[in-house]
């Protein structure tokens, strides 16, 4: 693989909304093949992304989601469960280790590649800023309209996030497992800590002109960024990878996390019990 830190060329792999859980395992896929590239994406569909270290069974109401046909994703990175959907793009950096381009400091990493979708905010016509260690926030509220995230897969590093274009909260107070009593309660704090780009601008820009600037945000911060077709072999190993990935026997891997709080945003969670 060609290497930006070596003055040649990073690909750009502008992918469109993928079935299934493809979006997620693209990511995944391109790092055990050590494809070194930039993703631009986003579902087709429907779908809930559990972190590594996450409890499903304790966490999620599986009885919701079964009766809804909705996927359960299993990350190999850490983080919280997350309601994902056609409402979204994701932009995904994937780098083996010892790509200079890649910090060896977490903090770093997220100053690093949260500059570009911070310009596409801008651009949009919805400022934010950062909020350490995951999140951009809209600068004029605080509420987070974006969720990051960085780990290392196989050989490689990864840094992940997504842009809401509209966010369906009921949906995702449905989703975790609560006692009846409190889901409203959390539908409120999602309500007063997490935006959308519907909600800040009053109504939804194209998903393709979002799309659209936050590759250009990317090809300015990176120079050696460039617009490629992914080769076969990554989008096979994705749709493999899904496969196994909302599997029961890796959805359900035993886990001792105990879920005590559901993180909202930095520094705001919802305490379940």
């Amino acid at each position: 693989m060609t290497r930006s830190g070596s003055g040649k060329h990073l690909p750009l792999f502008r992918l469109g909304p993928m079935d299934g859980v493809d979006s997620l395992s693209v990511f995944h896929a391109a790092a055990e093949l050590g494809v070194e590239c930039v993703i631009i994406t986003s579902p087709a569909t429907t779908f809930v992304s559990a972190g590594y270290f996450d409890n499903v069974r304790l966490v999620l109401d599986l009885k919701t989601i079964a009766a809804g046909n909705i996927p359960i994703f299993r990350r190999r990175i850490g983080g919280g469960v997350v309601l994902l959907d056609v409402n979204q793009v994701f932009y995904q950096v994937v780098l083996l280790r010892d790509n200079p381009m890649a910090p060896r400091v977490v903090k770093e990493a997220y100053l690093k590649f949260s500059r570009a979708p911070i310009r596409a905010f801008a651009k949009i016509g919805a400022p934010v800023e950062y909020r350490p260690i995951n999140d951009l926030v809209v600068a004029a509220s605080g509420r987070k309209i974006s969720g990051q995230g960085a780990g290392v897969v196989g050989d490689c590093f990864i840094f992940v996030g997504n842009i809401l274009i509209d966010f369906n909260y009921q949906l995702m107070a449905n989703i975790i497992r609560l006692p009846d009593e409190k889901r409203e309660s959390f539908v409120r704090l999602l309500e007063s800590n997490v935006s959308s780009l519907a909600r800040e601008l009053d109504c939804a820009p194209p998903k393709s002109d979002v799309e659209d600037i936050l590759a250009k945000e990317f090809m300015a911060e990176f120079s050696a960024l460039i617009p490629a077709s992914p080769p076969e072999k990554l989008l096979e190993r994705a749709r493999k990878l899904s496969v196994y990935m909302t599997s029961e026997e890796f959805v359900f891997e035993e886990s001792e996390r105990r879920h005590t709080a559901i993180k909202v945003r930095e520094g705001v969670y919802f305490q379940r019990d």
